[in-house]
């Protein structure tokens, strides 16, 4: 059976969180800076326990990250039931808090 859960779920986190792919130049009006921030992970995939939770976290480039492995992603299983391609599916949410 397919058992390397971890790979296909940190980009997700990582890729939203790059300086070119996202506007994270906005603590700065703040005052703040990107390790200021709140990193909130919610990442579907079909078997939640096997996720390393912590891997995942240490993956994410800036700020205290806080995550939740729920059941949903996909996986379409070969014909012997014991390999295929995996698809888990992040949300990541950037919060700062602004002292209000």
């Amino acid at each position: 059976m397919f058992t390397d859960w971890i790979t296909p779920v940190p980009p997700s986190g990582q890729y939203s969180m790059r300086w070119h792919h996202s506007s994270l130049g906005f603590q700065r009006l703040l005052g703040k800076t990107a390790d200021d921030m709140r990193v909130d992970v919610t990442i579907g995939v079909p078997k939640p326990e096997a996720v390393d939770r912590q891997a995942v976290l240490e993956t994410l480039p800036h700020g205290t990250g806080h995550i939740n492995v729920v059941h949903g992603g996909l996986q379409v299983l070969n014909e012997e039931g014991n390999d295929g391609p995996l698809i888990a599916s992040a949300i990541v949410i950037v919060s700062l808090d602004d002292g209000k």
